[in-house]
């Protein structure tokens, strides 16, 4: 990491349904309606490795772009391209995405791991339960059975405007930004999952 990187945080997000459930509601997330910013979104490359079974994607994801009030004025953005690379593991059951904007980035780059694995509990971690629709907070029985799923979530931020007070501007917003946006991204694949479970118990 270099000295102008900031890293920004590391959260955890558990979810009372299994692995595969969350994987597929992954691949599904859009449209749903917490996520009206996100206008398109495409498969660019797919494949499976032969000899290790991982299923290897690259999608591309255009957004309404967003930028603080008094930086609209100097900066003209209406749209990003966010590039996202996975690797599914349906061995090991671990769904690893890393996203980043290819647009604007020298204006403000902010990338983004997610790791999606079976929830098992780690010393002294901090998980925030996604809250299911209805504002409910689902019973966690199945916590350290194999049944819940945890995101693990971290991101960093970098501006490389030439003037170190938008700079610094640029990145503190970036950093506000992020923790509420991946809250609003978690509860909105919590919409798509109840949403594909009650279409699977209509068939």
């Amino acid at each position: 990491m270099s000295p102008s990187m900031v890293k920004l945080f590391e959260s955890t997000h558990l979810f009372n349904y299994p692995w595969a459930e969350v994987t597929m509601a992954i691949w599904n997330k859009y449209p749903n309606p917490l996520a009206h910013h996100v206008l398109t979104a495409d498969v660019i490359d797919r494949h499976v490795d032969p000899h290790t079974g991982i299923l290897h994607t690259t999608r591309l994801f255009t957004k309404e772009g967003r930028l603080p009030k008094w930086a609209r004025s100097i900066f003209h953005v209406k749209e990003a391209y966010i590039l996202e690379v996975s690797e599914l593991d349906p061995r090991n059951q671990t769904f690893k995405t890393v996203t980043r904007n290819i647009s604007h980035a020298k204006l403000v780059l902010i990338e983004e791991t997610q790791i999606v694995s079976p929830y098992v509990p780690a010393h002294e971690e901090e998980v925030i339960a996604i809250p299911a629709v209805d504002g409910s907070v689902a019973s966690m029985m199945g916590v350290g059975h194999g049944v819940a799923t945890a995101i693990r979530i971290s991101a960093r931020v970098i501006s490389n405007t030439g003037w170190q007070t938008i700079r610094n501007r640029l990145e503190a917003f970036g950093a506000s930004q992020i923790k509420e946006n991946t809250l609003r991204s978690s509860k909105g694949l919590m919409h798509v999952i109840e949403e594909l479970k009650r279409r699977k118990m209509a068939v």
